[in-house]
Order: C-alpha cells, then sequence, then structure tokens
C-alpha cells in the first residue's frame, strides 16, 4: 500500500470553508483498490488515482491505494481490509473484475463507501456506481481515426472480455461504420481482428499480437489500455521508427505522451478518453456535502462532456476535430444512438 502525503493544515481548513462541506476533508481518507496494476499503468488505476490527487488537493482528503498480490477475489478482498485498516472510508475500485470482492465485504464494512468504476456488483446504501459511455467515447475516435486515415484494416487489442471492453469495442466499430456510410470513408474493421489478451497486465502478448497485425497491413489498433497497451504502443514505435505505418488508439486517458517517438511525433493518432478524476474528485465533494445519492448510477456521457477525444489532438486535423463536436451533439441530443456493446452489432 502507497500513501499519498500532500496536505496542510490550513489549505485543508481554507478548503473546507469555501467548499461549504459539511465533513472536514482530512478527516477522509480516499483508498484505490487497483485492478492488479500500478497506477502509472497507463489506464483505469492512473485515471482513478489521479482522480484521488484531485480530490486530495480540491478538498484535502487523503488518498492511498492498495495493489493486490493477486488480481482475483481473493487478492482484492484482502486489499480492501488493507486500505480499510490503513483508515479509507471511501474505497474506488476501477474494474469489473473485482464486483465479487466489492459485494463479499461491504456488509462487512458498512461505514465505508465503496465507489465502483463501470460496474455495479450490489444495491447498497454504501455501494456508488460511476458510470462511463465508454462506448460513445469509442464511437468518436473510431469516426475521427476513419475520417483521419480515409481506409485501410483496423484492428483492436483489448485486455480482458469484460463488459467495458465489450462497450469500447462495439462503439469503435459503430463510429468507424458511420464515417463508412455517411462521409465514404472505406476502413474495414473484421471480427477477426478484435482480440482479447486475456489480462491487462500482459505487454508482451500485447506485442507480438501487434507486430503480427501491422506486418499483415493493419494501419491502426485501438487499445484499452492497462500495461498490455504498453507493448502496442511500444511495438508501433519500433516499426515507425523503421518506416513502417502504424498507429495506435488509446483508451481512458490521452496517450499522445505514450507513443512519443522521434522528438515530439507520435503514434497515437487519438484516445477515447473518459474524464474520470474529474468524475471521482466530484464524487468526493457530493460525500463531503452529505449529497451522495447511491441509490442509481451516476452517469458520465456526452450530454454532461465527460466522454470524447481530447482537445487538440496533433495528428487529428482541426476540421476532422470539428466534425467530432458536432458529433457529439448528435450523440447527446440522441440523434445518433451508439450501440452499447460489440455483440449488439451485424457482423
Amino acid at each position: 500500500m502507497k500513501r499519498l502525503c500532500i496536505l496542510l493544515s490550513v489549505l485543508l481548513d481554507f478548503a473546507f470553508v469555501l467548499g461549504g462541506c459539511s465533513k472536514r476533508g482530512s478527516d477522509l481518507t480516499v483508498g484505490l483498490l487497483t485492478d492488479g496494476g500500478e497506477v502509472n499503468d497507463y489506464s483505469l488505476n492512473e485515471a482513478a488515482w489521479n482522480g484521488i490527487v484531485l480530490a486530495s488537493s480540491k478538498y484535502g482528503v487523503n488518498g492511498i491505494y492498495s495493489v493486490p498480490v493477486s488480481a482475483d477475489t481473493d487478492g482484492f478482498v484482502s486489499s480492501i481490509k488493507e486500505l480499510y485498516d490503513g483508515g479509507a472510508r471511501m474505497i474506488v475500485a476501477d474494474n469489473y473484475t473485482q464486483s465479487e470482492a466489492v459485494k463479499k465485504v461491504r456488509s462487512e464494512y458498512k461505514d465505508c463507501i465503496f465507489v465502483c468504476i463501470g460496474f455495479s456488483p450490489v444495491s447498497a446504501s454504501n455501494v456508488a456506481t460511476l458510470t462511463f459511455a465508454e462506448n460513445e467515447a469509442a464511437f468518436i475516435a473510431g469516426f475521427a481515426s476513419a475520417q483521419t486515415l480515409k481506409s485501410g484494416d483496423f484492428a483492436a487489442i483489448l485486455g480482458m472480455d469484460v463488459p467495458s471492453a465489450r462497450r469500447y469495442s462495439g462503439g469503435f466499430k459503430a463510429g468507424i461504420a458511420y464515417s463508412n456510410k455517411n462521409y465514404g470513408t472505406k476502413v474495414d474493421l473484421k471480427e477477426d481482428n478484435i482480440i482479447y489478451v486475456g489480462s491487462y497486465n500482459d505487454a508482451g502478448a500485447a506485442a507480438s499480437l501487434s507486430e503480427k497485425l501491422y506486418r499483415s497491413g493493419v494501419r491502426c489498433i485501438f487499445t484499452d489500455g492497462g500495461a498490455t497497451s504498453s507493448g502496442i504502443f511500444e511495438t508501433a514505435k519500433v516499426l515507425r521508427g523503421s518506416g513502417t505505418e502504424a498507429w495506435v488508439v488509446g483508451a481512458v486517458t490521452d496517450k499522445y505522451n505514450d507513443g512519443v517517438f522521434e522528438g515530439n511525433r507520435s503514434v497515437t493518432l487519438t484516445s477515447a478518453v473518459s474524464r474520470m478524476g474529474a468524475a471521482i474528485a466530484q464524487t468526493v465533494n457530493a460525500y463531503l456535502k452529505d449529497d451522495l445519492d447511491t441509490s442509481s448510477p451516476m452517469v458520465f456521457d456526452c450530454s454532461n462532456e465527460c466522454v470524447g477525444i481530447p482537445t487538440g489532438d496533433a495528428n487529428i486535423p482541426k476540421e476532422i476535430r470539428e466534425e467530432c463536436d458536432e458529433i457529439t451533439k448528435l450523440i447527446a441530443d440522441k440523434t445518433v444512438t451508439v450501440p452499447d456493446e460489440w455483440a449488439s452489432l451485424p457482423n
């Protein structure tokens, strides 16, 4: 378990007064239960930890995290106990694979709020769910990618076959299909090129798979993060350095810097972004103000501008970014409907 200590008592009291909080931030420790990876994993753990860091700077809460010894229910339960014993009374669980662990222990730790990112393990007063429309973010990223590259084969290498990954793959494919149908692009994402590695911590497997795909003529690979995605970025950088076209579309956070090679060039075409940090900070603030409603999921999507692609994407032309802004509005007002999962799409 690692502890975040960036708090000053004067600033805490100042933030408490300005924020109008019913609880003092310094009295709350927020713990992050990682999915088995570290907090600098280029994905969910990093985005969630950044949200706790943001909440610490804004509201004065303490932050700790625990990396489980094993990424299974027993490992997660042990890490939850470690966080609770370390003082955490709000625990952020950032992956669907943690569902059974939260369900198993939430009644034991009744004075602890469990904030679940993207999944609802059980309906309970001490379990809050933050839902991000990964499918909408991926739709916009798929549309932007197809608009930019115009044609060719695309692929997707995802960590595990879980609901969030299926929403990503479904949205990405739908965004490409929308571009092909309405703008005349000719991008192909074959079902056989949607690959689940089976882990979010296997960079080697992802590197091997991505090299085969790129060398077979695939121009761009979508990946949904974790340490697994780093293998794809590193492979793409090596190939681009030797003259082979290789683009990557990242997820969760802006992955431009992860793809940088040869100065400031990047293999990152764009990213399907969920603005998780702001959402977690908002959740902490609601709890401190005694205004956290756990009766239904809190939804973050195009309607509140919490998903999409990064502003100022260097490899996406300005006119295409502006078109993406219009697509975002169409999704927000339901003019364009984005499928929930890959399985809901025709092959």
